[in-house]
């Protein structure tokens, strides 16, 4: 039913047997391990189910054969067991300063270019695996950071 002001959704539809092998394609193609060409979209705070603070960020991630990928990390804010790669995060954009300072915002990473390690989580039946981020380092210097590009 369209809501009043909302137009309706448009979509290719495609059949169970495609979508899955474009799903398997596609992870394929995103091995595992370090990627230079990660952009931070988008970062924000939420509330994990458990009740548990985390940081969000919307990361677009380009691999080997120039494929983007739209990865989404949550990281605890609140507890130890999310220390680390949430410092390596904050590091890698170059926000360090502030993160020991207790204070950070989505201006501190929105544009930011970061390197991450990419591994992929096995799922169960025909699904194909999906791909997760493991750590953030700087990126490379032949990566262009888009802030300092402008």
């Amino acid at each position: 039913k369209e809501k009043m002001g909302m137009p309706p959704i448009s979509f290719t539809p495609h059949s169970e047997a495609d979508a899955l092998k474009a799903s398997a394609m596609h992870r394929k193609s995103f091995r595992p391990g370090w990627h230079d060409a990660a952009v931070i979209r988008e970062v924000f705070q939420q509330e994990s189910e458990a009740g548990n603070s985390m940081m969000v960020a919307r990361l677009t991630v380009t691999d080997a054969e120039g494929n983007k990928h739209d990865l989404r990390d949550h990281m605890l804010t609140d507890l130890a067991v999310g220390a680390l790669k949430l410092r390596h995060f904050v590091r890698a954009a170059q926000a360090l300063e502030k993160y020991e300072q207790g204070q950070l915002d989505e201006a501190d990473f929105v544009g930011r270019v970061v390197s991450v390690k990419i591994g992929i989580e096995k799922r169960r039946g025909p699904y194909a695996g999906r791909a997760v981020i493991l750590d953030y380092r700087p990126a490379s210097s032949a990566v262009v950071n888009l802030r300092q590009a402008v």
